[in-house]
């Protein structure tokens, strides 16, 4: 089969998107992945100056129609974070399957608008069970579930030379960009030897509290193999919700996968999905509330070996069911291809 895939290829999405296109192509097909800001280019970008949201609709449409016309998919597969593509429009020069992949969950922008495009498409799959039950709720029947997966040669446990042990190594660790309510969450165990990773802890208002400040490792977003080198260089890695899923605690993210994978103990908030991902304290560590957060990193942090028994049975749960070719092999059965 051939298939078209469309997402943000760029910084630390263009990885994931790639992982995501090899899992179909270790099962044997044909990809195509495509940035799609590159639909939403204009030719002459100061003759489109004021241009309203349909022209730039029917601008990207365009543009994808091209790439279909060259590359002749029977699938499109469409990890979009705005709506760019008329739906109903493309429907009419194109009898393939269209599916969306929502990896935002309720806070994607696409659902502040007219929901009648998920009419169009053939399906919706999405990585929060609480969209699904949302737009269930509005009577939609073509919806599915489908979490994250992860390429587990990518994140793999990994040799460290000692300079990349002293540039990384931490009891805790937290990689990711800041909000209060993480501040306030990393504020309560930061005497407990936590690094905190990303560039804008640094910045307003998050570096007039000195005791976190004093955390921050790099004044820069840590990407990449340097990723992978943090995680094997930590005893417990923490991932907390942002604020726009507090009252609706939905979706493992990235690295709700990418840490055990890597046979890294991790940390995480408890989400509404997560019980059926990993079994709580066995594969990975879950939190419900402050009290129970700040118990758990300091145990585990100060016992490596009960955090590497969790760390390498996190891996083994990835392995068994969390790849990408996994999440490709359900969404073609879904999709009955």
């Amino acid at each position: 089969m051939r298939i078209l895939i469309a997402g943000r290829c760029d910084g630390w999405m263009a990885i994931h998107m790639r992982h995501l296109s090899d899992g179909f192509r270790k099962l044997g097909h044909e990809v195509n992945l495509i940035d799609y800001h590159d639909c939403d280019k204009r030719r002459f970008p100061w003759f489109s100056f004021g241009e309203d949201e349909a022209a730039r609709t029917r601008r990207g449409t365009a543009h994808l129609k091209s790439f279909i016309s060259t590359f002749k998919p029977q699938l499109i597969l469409l990890a979009l974070a705005h709506l760019i593509f008329d739906f109903a429009d493309l429907r009419k020069s194109f009898s393939g399957l269209i599916v969306f992949y929502d990896m935002d969950g309720p806070a994607l922008s696409c659902y502040s608008e007219d929901l009648q495009w998920i009419k169009e498409i053939d399906l919706l799959v999405t990585v929060s069970r609480v969209t699904l039950c949302q737009l269930t709720a509005h009577g939609f029947n073509n919806i599915h579930h489908l979490a994250h997966g992860v390429d587990t040669d990518y994140y793999a446990p990994i040799v460290l030379s000692q300079a990349e042990k002293e540039r990384f190594a931490a009891p805790l660790s937290f990689v990711g960009r800041p909000t209060a309510r993480r501040a306030k969450l990393l504020d309560s165990i930061a005497t407990e030897g936590l690094a905190v990773w990303g560039r804008r802890w640094s910045k307003k208002p998050y570096r007039n509290n000195k005791k976190l400040l004093s955390c921050v490792r790099e004044k820069k977003n840590v990407i990449g193999m340097d990723l992978m080198k943090l995680y094997n260089a930590t005893t417990l890695m923490v991932n907390i919700l942002r604020e726009p899923f507090v009252e609706v605690p939905t979706i493992m993210s990235l690295q709700v996968f990418a840490v055990p994978a890597s046979r890294v103990c991790l940390l995480t908030e408890w989400v509404e999905e997560i019980e059926d991902a990993f079994e709580p304290d066995v594969q990975l560590l879950t939190f419900r509330n402050p009290e129970e957060f700040q118990e758990k990193a300091r145990h585990y942090s100060k016992d490596p070996s009960a955090a590497r028994r969790i760390g390498e049975a996190g891996r083994r749960r990835c392995l068994a069911e969390h790849t990408h070719a996994h999440r490709a092999e359900h969404l073609l059965r879904v999709l009955k291809c």
